[in-house]
């Protein structure tokens, strides 16, 4: 398809392609290519996938959320002509208790030699939650000594927050980091921090929040044993716990996408076969 200059520009692996504010947004996610034979200026977000929840494998201990996938805005971003590879992260697995205290790190997303790290895994008994590249990291469970994991100062992401140290039980954990502030430590014996806050794009969507932390049954945000999945891209998975490891289960991180806005408007050619076209 051509634009007013007679150039084409094209595009692969199927992203949605829709009209914002009058110019072409294509959603990535998945990873896929775009073609520009000429020069362009677009705003462009790169979102990394969130860290899956911690597992409680002790009984009556709390497990973190994970840490939101790193969020970075390149605003009125040079392109210059050629094919530009998208690479979007899949989100961080869960974990069940009788197995594992820890869930995975998010994938990163990549464009334009930019990267998006991967949130951080949530924490289990006695175990730190993760800080991955330059994400927010995951909640910590429940610990000797009370740590959160490391703070990225809010460049693209924030740190965890820190469990108990309870002697007695029973055990609070640390909410992931989100890319708009720190996760929250426990708030009580029996009950997880909050995850860190998110940050709004230009689209009005919220992204990359971190998971809530979990106390004992429950993970702060369904109060229940299983902690829930992230919900927005980068999101982080919500730390689970009960008396009984084998039902502790952890919520997965969401996966991350790639947002390009282009300034003005074109229409793009999607050569994988998906039928979106955008004319403007």
């Amino acid at each position: 398809d051509e634009v007013g200059d007679g150039t084409s520009y094209s595009t692969t692996g199927s992203p949605t392609i829709s009209s914002l504010n009058g110019k072409t947004l294509l959603t990535y996610t998945g990873s896929g290519t775009l073609v520009l034979p000429s020069a362009v200026t677009a705003d462009v977000l790169l979102v990394g996938a969130g860290g899956g929840g911690g597992c409680d494998n002790n009984g009556a201990r709390g497990a973190g959320g994970g840490g939101a996938g790193a969020y970075i805005p390149l605003d009125s971003h040079s392109l210059s002509a050629g094919t530009y590879s998208v690479t979007v992260g899949s989100g961080g697995s869960s974990c069940t208790g009788s197995s594992s205290t820890i869930g995975g790190d998010g994938g990163d997303t990549t464009f334009d030699s930019t990267t998006a790290s991967g949130g951080g895994y949530g924490g289990g008994h006695n175990t730190l939650g993760n800080t991955n590249g330059n994400a927010s990291g995951g909640g910590s469970g429940n610990e000797t000594i009370p740590q959160r994991s490391t703070d990225n100062n809010g460049t693209y992401g924030y740190g965890g927050g820190s469990g108990t140290t309870s002697p007695a039980g029973p055990y609070g954990a640390g909410g992931g980091g989100g890319a708009g502030g720190l996760g929250g430590d426990w708030t009580s014996s029996s009950t997880g921090g909050i995850g860190g806050a998110g940050v709004t794009w230009t689209d009005g969507n919220t992204y990359s929040m971190g998971g809530a932390g979990s106390g004992q049954g429950g993970n702060g945000a369904s109060g229940t044993p299983v902690g829930t999945n992230g919900v927005n891209y980068g999101d982080g998975g919500g730390g689970g716990a009960t008396t009984t490891p084998s039902n502790s289960i952890s919520g997965e991180g969401a996966d991350g996408v790639v947002q390009i806005l282009l300034n003005p408007s074109y229409q793009i050619e999607d050569t994988s076969g998906a039928n979106n076209d955008s004319e403007n």
